[in-house]
């Protein structure tokens, strides 16, 4: 007879207990970590038992035997090892290894960059600048870089290298950040420093020249309604000021607009400063010419001028003049003269005589007027006669006397 004895034990198998790993535990820089898996443990009633194990997940393989020691990609393994006995009785047991990416990435910006606005040409606020890629780089694929400008300019984040970009006066950062597969991150600026090189532009009018009777006489000064200077600049926040040196002083923010001038020059200087305390000056002159003839005034009512013992008068100033005025020139500073030298005698007596006079002021505008004077001998007449004079009869028994027979000198 035979007994046949059938094993229907099946085998035992326990794996080691779930992995967990970083990227960096046998050092930075890859993508993986080499790992010493524990030995399943396995067991079976008879002899003969094999062990076997798969992996599945982040890598696939499969062996017989035990793993040891494996190197491992991030993310989950799950390790599934299966004993079969000498009956083909089968048992299986799994673990996990997860390996995680612990290393961040690295970036690096390239240096600073300090530009004008000019560099690219004149006239504008901006330049454009070539911003060198920044580098980066981590111990495991997929990562990307975005950059997000502050400051001067402003741009938000956006994927990529910044290329070439305009960017406005003053200080901008881009910073950059670069993103892995692990969503693990790192950043790193740099600063670009844009200059206004750029000086303002300025114009000043005409010169100008004005009479002080442009706007009416009586007064040394005339209005003038100057017009605008004209200015401009590659940004925006110039402002205008003047100062007024020499016969008028002033001074002031924005254009003149109508101002008064005193007689003389003055000079305008303007000058335009921008937001960056850049300048112009520009100049111009405002001369005011007195074209206003002074006035006089004579002596008032009838002047009568009396000859002397002599039977002589010679007419000086004051006898016909009284005052003069002018808009610019003080009293005292005008020059009044006779026009000519003026004497009169006995036969100029009963007869109105007419005097010229000047007055000068000092920017040479003359006026002449005129004042009739009368002529008086006012001497009475002295008479001397001889003491005696004889007096003979003619033969008719007249005689004769004449006055210059008894004039003693009269």
């Amino acid at each position: 007879m035979t007994v046949t004895v059938t094993d229907d034990e099946d085998p035992t198998v326990s794996a080691a207990a779930n992995i967990a790993a970083n990227t960096s535990y046998d050092g930075t820089g890859n993508c993986d970590v080499t790992v010493a898996v524990p030995d399943a443990i396995n067991a079976d009633n008879c002899s003969g038992v094999s062990l076997a194990w798969a992996m599945t997940g982040a890598i696939t393989d499969n062996d017989n035997g035990q793993v040891g020691t494996y190197t491992f990609p991030i993310g989950t393994t799950t390790i599934t090892y299966t004993a079969t006995d000498a009956s083909n009785r089968t048992a299986t047991s799994s673990l996990t290894v997860t390996v995680t990416d612990d290393e961040d990435p690295t970036v690096a910006a390239s240096g600073n960059v300090t530009a004008n606005t000019s560099d690219d040409g004149t006239g504008d606020c901006t330049v454009d600048i070539a911003i060198t890629d920044a580098t980066f780089a981590d111990n495991c694929t997929g990562s990307s870089i975005a950059y997000a400008m502050t400051g001067a300019t402003t741009v938000a984040s956006t994927n990529g290298q910044v290329g070439t970009a305009t960017f406005e006066i003053g200080t901008t950062t881009i910073t950059y950040t670069v993103t892995d597969g692990a969503s693990r991150t790192a950043t790193s600026t740099m600063t670009v420093v844009v200059t206004d090189d750029e000086d303002p532009t300025l114009s000043a009018a005409n010169n100008i020249t004005a009479n002080t009777s442009d706007d009416g006489t009586g007064d040394c000064t005339v209005d003038i309604a100057i017009t605008d200077a004209t200015f401009a600049d590659n940004c925006s926040g110039s402002a205008l000021a003047y100062v007024m040196t020499g016969a008028t002083t002033g001074s002031g923010n924005g254009q003149v607009g109508t101002a008064s001038f005193t007689k003389g020059t003055t000079t305008i200087t303007y000058t335009v400063t921008d937001a960056s305390n850049r300048t112009a000056t520009e100049s111009m002159t405002v001369t005011v010419t007195d074209d206003e003839d002074p006035s006089i005034t004579t002596v008032a009512g009838t002047v009568t001028l009396d000859l002397d013992a002599n039977g002589s008068v010679t007419v000086v100033l004051s006898d016909v003049f009284d005052s003069a005025a002018d808009n610019c020139t003080a009293s005292g500073d005008i020059v009044t003269a006779l026009d000519q030298t003026y004497t009169f005698d006995c036969d100029d007596v009963g007869v109105t005589q007419t005097i010229s006079m000047t007055s000068e002021d000092e920017a040479g505008n003359t006026t002449t007027v005129t004042k009739d004077v009368e002529i008086a001998d006012n001497i009475a007449p002295t008479a001397s006669v001889v003491a005696t004079y004889d007096v003979y009869l003619d033969a008719s028994g007249a005689a004769s006397v004449a006055f210059t027979d008894i004039d003693n000198g009269s």
